[in-house]
């Protein structure tokens, strides 16, 4: 009906943002930073904005990258292709988005 992302956590979210609003209290989740994936292999998570996205939105960011040859579990379980990379505010460090 509004439109937008279309999963299941995402829609519970929008209910609970509802209700918080028709209750009059102000919504404890926020709905602009929503987690996505795709399950190939290796599989793709993303949260939150890039690099990219928060430079040309003016920010400036710190971006840094794990590999996954470099954690045991991904090891183990024969899945060390991937990587992490997270993208933090320049000032405050907060995390903006992980890929």
């Amino acid at each position: 009906m509004i439109g937008g992302i279309q999963l299941a956590h995402m829609a519970t979210a929008e209910g609970r943002c509802a209700a918080a609003h028709m209750a009059g209290e102000k919504p404890s989740i926020d709905i602009s930073v929503v987690p996505g994936c795709v399950y190939t292999n290796p599989e793709i998570g993303t949260v939150g904005i890039s690099g990219d996205k928060a430079k040309a939105r003016g920010m400036g960011v710190i971006t840094k990258k794990y590999v996954m040859t470099a954690n045991g579990k991904s090891i183990l379980s024969l899945q060390e292709r991937g990587f992490i990379k997270v993208t933090a505010d320049a000032e405050s460090h907060k995390i903006l988005g992980a890929r």
